[in-house]
């Protein structure tokens, strides 16, 4: 279990769709507001905010089956009525009505530090894992093609190994996967398309068909793909590919 600390707060981390999530009682508590305040707030606000895209409510059921694995419910499951959690940008709208300065503070930590910091450790630490693989695998063959011209008489031996070098670099590059930018770039791309064909987020088919419609999506995308259990896992070469898949992308009724 991940922990962030907000101003005099603990947080637990809690992921879901990608992306972290909070409770109204985190909010309550690392504010120093009254239990029952972010939820009185979210209530007469609630026409402004968007499911699914400001908040998610989520039931046991929710966190068991979903496919991009969420974490942090170990000791904070959902209630079986369904618990409502704020993305980044509902509980940015939540606490707009925070205006003292202990709320200025705590809206700049906790977007920092507990929303933005994933983004920025997830993106570095992948990134810094690939150049490493790359590096290595460059210096094998520098090492080699080196070798090759030193030493004539075994320039069969060299050349194997050479070679083997080089598919080592391939498999590094068959086994990369999509940073966190690119995940997200790919899960707009999807909210937007399921927007368009159901009509808007507003619209009751959306509320109606909307998480079947993701579901198709992905599901279409990774036999698409052949990506595995987890769209995530797509190589990044296929990038741009799955993005104009998804803009041209329907419900498949099979």
């Amino acid at each position: 279990m991940e922990i962030v600390k907000v101003g005099k707060s603990n947080l637990n981390v809690k992921t879901w769709n990608g992306q972290r999530i909070v409770t109204f009682k985190d909010v309550d508590r690392v504010h120093e507001r009254a239990n029952g305040t972010a939820h009185r707030n979210f209530k007469e606000n609630k026409k402004h905010l968007i499911e699914n895209e400001d908040y998610f409510t989520l039931k046991p059921t929710d966190i068991e089956k979903d496919e991009f694995r969420p974490l942090g419910f170990e000791e904070e499951k959902p209630s079986n009525r369904g618990t409502i959690y704020l993305t980044e940008s509902g509980y940015l709208l939540v606490v707009k009505s925070f205006t003292d300065d202990l709320a200025w503070k705590v809206q700049r930590d906790l977007v920092n530090c507990y929303f933005k910091l994933q983004e920025i450790s997830q993106d570095s630490t992948e990134v810094s894992l690939m150049r490493k693989d790359l590096s290595i695998a460059f210096v094998q063959i520098n090492n080699m093609e080196s070798m090759l011209e030193e030493q004539r008489e075994d320039i069969k031996l060299t050349i194997t190994e050479l070679q083997n070098a080089r598919n080592e670099l391939k498999k590094v590059m068959d086994n990369m996967t999509l940073t966190t930018v690119q995940q997200n770039t790919i899960h707009i791309a999807a909210k937007d398309r399921v927007n368009i064909l159901l009509g808007g987020a507003h619209s009751p088919e959306y509320k109606k068909s909307s998480r079947m419609y993701f579901i198709n999506l992905w599901n279409n995308l990774k036999e698409r793909f052949e990506c595995g259990s987890r769209w995530q896992d797509l190589n990044p070469n296929s990038y741009m590919a799955a993005i104009q898949f998804i803009e041209n992308w329907s419900y498949d009724v099979k």
